[in-house]
């Protein structure tokens, strides 16, 4: 469990946290690697430099890993970062998602709830068979809940693939009062699959 959040970082703290890792870019600067990262949880995002032993970490660690960051804020250009000492990749399943991500405006219960209501009221049975299958699925059920839309552009947080779904449903609905002749089915299941 984080204890604390970026939103609350002040210049010259000792840092010992868990962070999502948002991007990684090995940079160089008077002949030694270095490595600049941008950080993340559920309240914002803060860059974060490794100076030392840069190739060896940018080998251990990717974008979209949790890290365990060890360093100290600074300040550099009137902006508050991390210098890091030590950093390594967290597994997934000892952390909980929601102190990384923002939640939807409906919980990500609501979402699904609305989600399988769309896809089981899908007249063509074929369709409404498929989405049974696929809910009858514990596993894929849970990510689909939890599962953001993108990485740091579009719906990234928790609930948010289903969110953006049910956005392009709607887009589809509109799309089929136009066209009279798309199957409307077929192009919204279409829309909660892509």
């Amino acid at each position: 469990m984080k204890k604390t959040l970026v939103k609350d970082l002040k210049p010259g703290l000792e840092v010992s946290e868990l962070f999502a890792l948002r991007k990684k870019e090995l940079k160089e600067y008077e002949g030694k690697n270095y490595l600049k990262l941008e950080l993340g949880d559920k309240s914002g995002r803060i860059e974060a430099v490794i100076w030392e032993q840069a190739l060896e970490y940018n080998q251990q660690i990717e974008a979209g890993d949790i890290v365990q960051v060890k360093g100290s804020t600074q300040t550099y250009r009137n902006s508050l970062q991390i210098k890091i000492d030590d950093i390594l990749t967290v597994p997934l399943e000892k952390v909980d998602l929601k102190d990384f991500l923002p939640l939807a405006e409906k919980s990500p219960e609501e979402l699904l709830a609305e989600y399988k209501n769309v896809a089981l009221n899908l007249k063509n049975p074929f369709l409404r068979t498929l989405f049974e299958r696929i809910f009858a699925d514990e596993k894929i059920v849970e990510k689909l809940k939890l599962a953001p839309g993108g990485k740091l552009w579009h719906h990234c947080y928790l609930g948010g693939l289903t969110d953006h779904s049910l956005k392009i449903v709607s887009i589809c609905r509109r799309a089929c009062e136009i066209y009279e002749l798309v199957d409307q089915d077929l192009l919204i299941a279409g829309a909660l699959l892509h």
